[in-house]
């Protein structure tokens, strides 16, 4: 943020703790543009005004008699000291990482590559840091103007698909492969005629082969049977080894489960069929849980803790999506204690749970619990702080942590990635994120993790999403959603990365919303919105089952 509401400086802001003198006595942050009374009591420009505005004409500290005109300048030695202290840019929020002095501020702002600036193109309305305009203006936006090569007119590039120049050509280009059709099945038909010809020669000699082969095939449909059985058994191991990535040659399905909303925590599940478009009800939970886990194991939904009227919960529910009806059942084992805000995450039939919080109580704490019988629960870890409403995701035998808050507040988020590698115990400190925030969600793409949404130590619901190497330990960011959103859900199918509800601070409301991000393209799109308003909602992503 760029300054307090009250017109100073925020502490948090410095690389140093700033002396209490320092401070503005009316907006209790660091002054700026420093004045004095004639007591030599100091405030910020701005805080004074108001207060000689709207209250007595005296000083708020001495009560001696005060006016804009009796207002002095401070003693040289307090302004270059305030001037020389290191402050961070108005929008580190948006990734600016520069580090200057308070005196050189006011001249980098306006020139700062992370400023908001929003598209210049018509009927856009999107909002980009500075460095990244010139890409969408000019390559990236819908609404950029384009020009037809054939007949030079300029249209927005939205609609040159439907443009007629572009709709010939592909009327021609259909027209050629038609006629190219015709003339091979023309010679496919000459050719099966001889064959017919020739065969009712043989057909006498056929029909006794056809019946040898009806005997084999019988034999083969019961081998047949039989490695569809083997298959079946492999497949939790094998769907499990990568739930978050179903195979490109079969539609993918989204899952969004419980959450919470005005009316309280949720039980109710939604489908979201991406061809066609629509959200489908499912049947409810057996418990409502606000800021509960999910995670697809084989074919099973595996959805645990989360907070329900009375508190959080320890309890574990399944869904098969292979049985029908479709019916929530309890899971055979339970969570190791009472908890919501964690993530849990699946490696060699191992459910890892990473902590999470009771109440106003973090942990520290990674457990491990076995998906089949003895179903043991295991003490893996103390992480070096607790932590809770963070990200989470798998790389093989390693985990990595991002974000999240230490006291179950979002101004305690911190901007730390750990990785823990279940093999060996060892936890790691990564290449911290840009700034510190909570409430995100994840998916893993490739060898990254994307890191979308959630909530600054302002309480600001933010839209930015971060693009973070696990390979190479660094991040860049990405184009912004078009919603602000604290506590969402994410899951990605193929290249698309699909986020779902969440919570805007700024207007006080929980979304139904559903946007879309093309990876290939770099655009958001709009998608088809749930059927309820939720937050603090969990997701996972399926092949298309039932």
């Amino acid at each position: 943020m760029a300054c307090c509401s009250g017109g100073g400086y925020s502490t948090n802001r410095f690389k140093i703790t700033v002396d209490s003198n320092f401070l503005c006595p009316i907006c209790a942050e660091v002054l700026k543009e420093p004045v004095q009374c004639q007591n030599q009591h100091y405030f910020c420009k701005s805080c004074i005004k108001k207060h000689l505005e709207k209250n007595a004409k005296s000083c708020p500290i001495c009560v001696q008699d005060l006016s804009e005109e009796t207002l002095a300048q401070p003693p040289r030695i307090l302004t270059d000291y305030l001037n020389g202290l290191l402050i961070s840019c108005d929008h580190s929020e948006r990734g600016c990482t520069e580090v200057l002095p308070v005196s050189r501020l006011q001249a980098h702002v306006p020139e700062c590559n992370y400023r908001p600036i929003v598209c210049t193109n018509e009927k856009c309305g999107q909002t980009f840091n500075q460095e990244d305009l010139a890409e969408h203006v000019i390559n990236a936006c819908e609404y950029r103007l384009v020009r037809c090569p054939d007949c030079e007119d300029e249209m927005i590039y939205k609609k040159f698909s439907k443009h007629a120049c572009v709709l010939s050509k592909d009327l021609n280009k259909l027209g050629l492969e038609w006629s190219e059709i015709k003339n091979v099945l023309g010679q496919v038909c000459n050719s099966q005629k001889e064959m017919c010809n020739s065969q009712k020669e043989e057909c006498d000699s056929q029909r006794e082969m056809y019946r040898s082969q009806k005997e084999m095939c019988n034999s083969q449909e019961e081998i047949l049977n039989a490695v569809r059985d083997l298959v079946h058994v492999q497949r939790n191991i094998a769907i499990s080894s990568n739930p978050q990535a179903p195979s490109p040659n079969v539609i993918a399905s989204v899952m969004v489960i419980g959450g919470k909303n005005a009316e309280g925590n949720l039980s109710s599940v939604e489908v979201l069929y991406p061809g066609s478009q629509t959200w489908k009800v499912l049947q409810s939970m057996q418990e409502s849980r606000g800021s509960a886990a999910s995670v697809l194991y084989g074919n099973d939904v595996i959805v645990s803790g989360g907070r329900f009227i009375g508190g959080c919960s320890d309890t574990i529910e399944r869904l098969s999506l292979v049985c029908k009806p479709l019916k929530w059942i309890p899971y055979f084992v339970k969570l190791p204690f009472n908890c919501c805000g964690h993530k849990v995450i699946v490696i060699n039939n191992c459910l890892y749970l990473v902590g999470g919080c009771a109440g106003k109580t973090p942990f520290n704490i990674i457990y491990s619990i076995l998906l089949h019988p003895p179903y043991t629960i295991e003490m893996k870890c103390e992480m070096p702080r607790p932590i809770c409403f963070h990200g989470l995701q798998a790389f093989e035998e390693l985990l990595f942590i991002f974000g999240g808050s230490t006291t179950n507040l979002c101004r305690q988020a911190v901007d730390s990635v750990l990785s823990y590698n279940t093999l060996y115990g060892e936890i790691s400190v990564m290449e911290p994120l840009p700034f510190a925030i909570c409430d995100v969600a994840t998916v893993r793409w490739n060898d990254n993790v994307i890191i979308i949404g959630g909530t600054s130590t302002n309480t600001v619901s933010l839209n930015t999403v971060i693009l973070y190497s696990v390979k190479e330990n660094k991040h860049k960011m990405l184009p912004s959603m078009r919603h602000a959103r604290s506590s969402c859900a994410a899951t990605i199918a193929g290249n698309k990365v699909i986020v779902m509800g969440g919570y805007d601070w700024f207007e006080k409301k929980y979304l139904d919303s559903v946007e879309c991000f093309d990876l290939d393209r770099q655009l958001w799109e709009e998608l088809p919105p749930m059927n309820e308003a939720r937050s603090e909602a969990t997701a996972v992503v399926y092949a298309g089952l039932f």
